[in-house]
């Protein structure tokens, strides 16, 4: 066979990938078209499941009631379910399984069954390259919440930062030695920092590295030679290089519902209610005791009672809004629409 020169394999090559090379492209497009739509064929068969479920889970005493079933909801949740009767409340419903993809963080931010759709209010000088000042705030609505949403990256705060809080608050227990154990609680580590001080391999939260760590590593050895060591960056040094760390397992999102939620869901001391709305918290009399909260149901209105406490964990949005509505704000502010405040 008569040797094919360079030019001519190339030709070969791009005649017989040329179809390809014109579908890709309009395949992924309407691949990325069709995700809403997905959204919605899955929300609705979640949302009538929920409702036919509905019928049946009346009951309305518990110990502790729980507003919001995302970050932070989903581990108290796990946590309280322990010893406790516990009623955990969220406005959306299942995670739908594209969450799980990371690369599909991009799309999932303003489908409204994923994301609660907030716009920061106008500003001058803010967002300035947004329309009307405005830029986009996403915040997760489903079990696991904005950990549905945001790009994983595990990074914990500064040491200084909880030092600093246990002085302002005269409140020891916020010094870092004493919130490290609840990080290392909550982690399962997998890494090359894997030293028993900082880290722990005994829970639910998966952190480990991504297969594709791109430059870091080329990175970090730069760093090293103008004197910017390499070390771990979730253990109480200020400055370091490192790859990043994400809450993945073996590539997948590793959210809150997944980790916390999904291992506890056969306690029958854990209940918990998709779709549920918080509307206001309720209170014994005079003594501003928290003792239930109403809450919206797929257009019912219901009413659940705590014999402990109540926890609001609806997120930075969401929790002083559910304050507001229950008349604990500002005086003018709430006046403005009729909210009784409490004092």
């Amino acid at each position: 066979m008569e040797q094919l020169s360079r030019a001519e394999l190339v030709r070969m090559f791009q005649m017989a990938f040329a179809p390809l090379s014109r579908t890709f492209p309009q395949g992924l497009f309407m691949f990325i078209t069709s995700i809403s739509s997905i959204f919605v064929f899955y929300h609705v068969f979640d949302s009538l499941q929920d409702q036919i479920g509905a019928v049946w889970d009346v009951e309305d005493k518990f110990d502790f009631i729980i507003v919001g079933g995302g970050s932070a909801g989903a581990v108290v949740a796990n946590r309280l379910s322990e010893n406790s009767k516990v009623l955990l409340l969220e406005a959306g419903g299942e995670p739908h399984p594209l969450h799980r993809i990371p690369l599909l963080s991009l799309f999932l931010v303003q489908l409204p069954y994923a994301d609660w759709g907030y716009y920061t209010t106008p500003q001058k000088n803010c967002c300035l390259a947004m329309k009307s000042n405005s830029c986009s705030w996403p915040r997760g609505k489903a079990l696991g919440g904005s950990s549905n949403l945001n790009f994983m990256v595990y990074i914990r705060g500064h040491k200084n930062d909880f030092e600093n809080w246990a002085n302002i608050t005269g409140d020891p227990r916020w010094r870092y030695e004493n919130v490290l154990r609840f990080f290392k609680k909550s982690e399962n580590y997998h890494g090359e920092w894997d030293t028993e001080h900082y880290h722990s391999h005994e829970g639910y939260l998966n952190v480990e590295q991504p297969a594709y760590k791109g430059m870091s590593d080329i990175y970090c050895r730069a760093s090293e030679e103008i004197g910017i060591p390499r070390r771990d960056l979730n253990a109480e040094y200020s400055e370091g290089c490192s790859p990043v760390y994400n809450t993945q397992k073996n590539g997948r999102r590793h959210d809150t519902c997944n980790a916390f939620l999904e291992p506890v869901r056969h306690r029958t001391n854990l209940v918990i209610r998709k779709y549920s709305q918080a509307t206001k918290v309720l209170f014994d009399g005079p003594n501003n005791r928290a003792v239930g909260v109403a809450y919206v149901r797929h257009g019912k209105k219901q009413i659940a009672y705590a014999s402990k406490e109540v926890i609001l964990s609806a997120g930075a949005l969401n929790s002083p809004q559910i304050l507001m509505l229950s008349g604990i704000g500002p005086r003018e502010h709430l006046q403005e629409h009729g909210i009784p405040t409490r004092t």
